[in-house]
């Protein structure tokens, strides 16, 4: 496997059988998945993945999408512009800018 492919998909891995499913949308690079387990799971994939998605050729067009942990279907998706230009690793960028809100 290539590590470009790396860049553009989504792996699950059974550590048991060694099955490994995919989930990948063309054109766009993906961001490294957060999981969140759903209330009272009863497996260890009993939740959804969050995924970021950059649009390869658009670095203003980003989208959030979420996928069932159990079979990587897509279960919803948020797509959105942004004014400036995002990052293809969105994991640990700091903002220059201090615009922090404050109550009272």
């Amino acid at each position: 496997m290539q590590l470009a492919n790396y860049l553009f998909q989504i792996y699950k891995v059974d550590m048991e059988s060694k099955d490994i499913m995919t989930w990948k949308d063309p054109g766009y690079y993906v961001s490294e998945p957060t999981f969140v387990a759903r209330p009272e799971a009863e497996t260890e994939d009993d939740g959804v993945l969050l995924v970021t998605l950059l649009n390869a050729t658009s670095q203003c067009n980003v989208s959030l999408v979420i996928l069932d942990a159990r079979d990587l279907r897509e279960v919803a998706r948020l797509r959105f512009e942004t004014e400036g230009s995002v990052s293809q690793a969105m994991h640990g960028l700091f903002s220059l800018t201090h615009n922090h809100h404050q109550d009272g």
